[in-house]
């Protein structure tokens, strides 16, 4: 499919696509008669992985760490799974902290609507 379709499929900018791509991200990504980026439905879950990763607050160096690993094959499993329980823990930390934020927040809200008349 083209990166256009690919774009609409996965909600993901074009321009991110081919940053992506430009860090190596879709490595084996072929290329047809033009030159244009060729995708297939595979590419779709990596390139949402990707982007879970990235929302989630995973540095693009790290993505590309995880995604090099990944190209490597199953004897990285354990490296892989090492990387994403460690991100997973300090997603876990830092929910934990914007919800004591926000109860913080919430309290101070409460506060000042109180000194309204």
């Amino acid at each position: 499919m083209t990166i256009k379709d690919f774009s609409e499929k996965t909600d993901i900018s074009i321009s991110a696509i081919r940053y992506y791509d430009s860090l190596g991200l879709f490595p084996g990504l072929s290329r047809n008669a033009s030159g244009y980026r060729e995708f297939t439905e595979k590419d779709i879950s990596w390139a949402l992985f990707i982007n879970r990763l990235k929302d989630t607050g995973m540095a693009i160096k790290d993505i590309m760490i995880y995604s090099e690993l990944r190209d490597q094959g199953d004897s990285t499993i354990s490296e892989r799974l090492e990387i994403l329980e460690n991100h997973r823990n300090a997603l876990k930390e830092k929910i934990e902290r914007d919800n004591q934020n926000l109860i913080r927040l919430d309290e101070k809200v409460d506060f000042y609507k109180k000194l309204l008349p």
